[in-house]
């Protein structure tokens, strides 16, 4: 009788019924609470109706439970799905640093939930076995409608992913229950029965809703991605670059972590800097200055390491000892490729790094030590001495890769001609690479009577390495020559060929080592089959193509004949090719600089302004006489393939 008196309440002298939905039921109740008029200011009259009303909202109540019970799923909401995903990526970050500790193989048989090794146990564990053993190879059906192909069953069958997901949740399920005192028993109750077959997850789509599986999976597979894709690239120690989603949630777990760490074993919190709070300021200051986001990601991976190393957080902690022991370790750790230690000009990267963030950290508060004069990375004299040594292409090399039938048949491929003029155009130009790739084709101008190419980082997804590097470099009379020009008109004309060409492309979804990625197009790049990435701009289908081509020629390492050390030759060479041609004939560092991009030292750089005519002048004193004599005709446009080639 108390509890129902409890629904009656008196508002303007009228009496009026409220009923409340228990927690668990107000997502089906769609409302937390339900009022109705009595429509009556006599007490007795009141309390007989709130009576028959409460009979009526606790079968209503009893009805929502059955209901819960007869979907026969389990509703999840955002926050739910994100406290999962928080909680699974934590256990990847943790089973990636365990893996490391102990193993040294390839870690794709034993990272993530979608693991060889488990794959391989679910088949094993088949009741009806061997039905699953038999499904390892692709089958071929005859059916009404023609041959079917089933697919084989693999780590990302769906069949598997499914079963895994379930059997994690539900391990997830037990774990909060035992955790969480705070959840009311009812809801213990629905998800206690989850866990144990009771209750079986909804898969299907419901009223227009995700059922739960379809939920989990939709989170958590991404997740298992990044795990697998973040364990390879760590163990071939190469850079990896999440995606957004991911980048979200990893720094909602580091937050997450600080704010545990700062709170004492009495609940008080600690007004100590995390090195993390420190770096996200820089971070922010160097995107907001366009420094590239795998730079970033590579400062902050050196960072994790270092503080690892000295097995210290905050900022405040750090003493001279640390920097001693930063000093002396660093050289023993095994970051480098292959779990080699690092070069000393890697390490150079290292303790810059953490010298820059203890000096900003330093700047903002005198209490946290400055370790300026305590750490120093290797002199110029050991980076000198360790570092092998890039060298120029001579004759004989330009011949081997310019001068081969295969190199000249990529002139008039409609996909890959970028491979034909980007290295010529590095050579005769001392461009970058990744300028001559993100060339759109309004970078292609007339300036006072002399072709041009504008290198500058305001067209879609340009990006350059510094403040120099924005410049006017005039055409070499050798690639207008070659038809350069003629190409940029063909290309500029096409406009339709090349919006219906990406269009189509784009749609074709790329699989790479790190998965599966949608490629990113320029419609109005010069070169508009190449594709952008973050790590590497548009060089990248050029740098992966050009430097093994070096490799399968046996001309990418070589002894030099004075000191017999080991020199190498990669894409980058050709632009030290291009400047060093120009310093042998003659040429000043200050127009060198101008030409190239590159920092002129001194206040001189600042006032320095080259007249057009001049660079033009500059440029055409790039010569290879050897290579010009022979190899360089060969490379001359075909009139009939030309007349052919881009004809659209």
């Amino acid at each position: 009788m108390s509890q129902r008196q409890t629904r009656l309440y008196k508002k303007n002298s009228v009496y009026y019924f409220r009923g409340v939905f228990p927690p668990e039921l107000k997502s089906l109740a769609k409302k937390g609470e339900v009022k109705y008029s009595l429509k009556t200011k006599d007490y007795t009259i009141a309390l007989k109706r709130c009576r028959e009303f409460s009979f009526r909202f606790d079968l209503y109540l009893e009805k929502l439970k059955m209901k819960v019970m007869d979907d026969n799923s389990l509703d999840l909401n955002e926050n739910d799905l994100t406290d999962i995903q928080l909680n699974r990526l934590d256990e990847i970050e943790n089973e990636r640093r365990i893996f490391f500790k102990n193993n040294d193989n390839s870690p794709q048989s034993q990272i993530g939930l979608f693991n060889q090794n488990r794959f391989k146990q679910w088949i094993e564990d088949d009741p009806s076995c061997p039905e699953r053993k038999s499904q390892l190879e692709e089958k071929y059906i005859q059916t009404d409608e023609g041959i079917e192909t089933i697919p084989a069953l693999s780590t990302s069958s769906p069949e598997f992913q499914e079963e895994i997901v379930v059997e994690w949740f539900k391990k997830y399920i037990n774990k909060i229950i035992k955790k969480d005192n705070t959840l009311p028993f009812e809801t213990k109750k629905i998800l206690s029965d989850v866990a144990n077959n009771k209750i079986k997850l909804n898969l299907c789509y419901k009223g227009g809703k995700k059922g739960a599986i379809a939920k989990l999976e939709e989170a958590l597979i991404p997740l298992e991605t990044y795990a697998q894709e973040k364990a390879i690239a760590d163990y071939n120690k190469s850079t990896y670059i999440p995606t957004e989603d991911i980048q979200i949630l990893l720094e909602a777990l580091k937050q997450q972590k600080i704010e545990k760490v700062k709170k004492s074993k009495i609940g008080q919190k600690t007004n100590k800097t995390h090195w993390t709070t420190m770096w996200n300021k820089i971070k922010e200051q160097k995107t907001n200055q366009n420094q590239r986001i795998k730079d970033l990601q590579s400062i902050e991976t050196r960072l994790e390491r270092i503080f690892s190393l000295i097995d210290k957080e905050y900022l405040e902690d750090i003493t001279p000892d640390d920097c001693d022991l930063i000093a002396s370790e660093i050289y023993k750790q095994p970051w480098g490729l292959n779990k080699k230690p690092l070069a000393n000009k890697t390490i150079v990267s290292y303790i810059t790094s953490f010298k820059e963030l203890m000096k900003e950290a330093n700047k903002r508060d005198k209490s946290i030590l400055d370790v300026r004069d305590l750490i120093n990375p290797p002199s110029k004299a050991m980076v000198a001495k360790t570092q092998m040594k890039r060298k120029n292409f001579e004759g004989k090399e330009l011949t081997d890769v310019f001068g081969t039938k295969e190199y000249y048949d990529l002139r008039y491929n409609t996909v890959d001609f970028p491979k034909f003029w980007v290295p010529l155009i590095a050579l005769y130009s001392g461009c970058r690479l990744n300028e001559i790739c993100q060339l759109e084709i309004n970078n292609i101008q007339i300036q006072r009577k002399i072709p041009v190419m504008v290198i500058t980082d305001t067209g879609f997804k340009q990006h350059l390495k510094n403040q120099q590097s924005k410049r006017i470099v005039p055409i070499h009379s050798k690639l207008i020559e070659l038809g350069f020009l003629d190409l940029v008109e063909k290309i500029k004309k096409a406009k339709k060929y090349r919006e219906n060409w990406i269009s189509v492309t784009s749609k074709k979804t790329r699989g790479t080592v790190k998965g599966k990625y949608i490629p990113i197009y320029n419609p109005n790049g010069l070169f508009f089959t190449l594709t952008y990435t973050e790590g590497n701009g548009y060089a990248g289908k050029i740098s992966k193509w050009f430097n093994p081509l070096l490799k399968k020629m046996g001309i990418q390492y070589s002894k030099n004949s004075l000191d017999n050390t080991v020199e190498k030759l990669v894409f980058h060479c050709l632009r030290h090719t291009s400047s060093s041609n120009l310093s042998d004939n003659e040429v000043s560092d200050t127009r060198i600089d101008a030409l190239c991009g590159w920092k002129t030292d001194g206040m001189r750089g600042n006032y320095i302004h080259t007249a057009l005519k001049e660079k033009k002048k500059t440029i055409e004193k790039i010569k290879y006489k050897k290579f010009e004599k022979t190899t360089f005709k060969k490379l001359l446009p075909d009139p009939k393939k030309e007349k052919d080639f881009l004809n659209f």
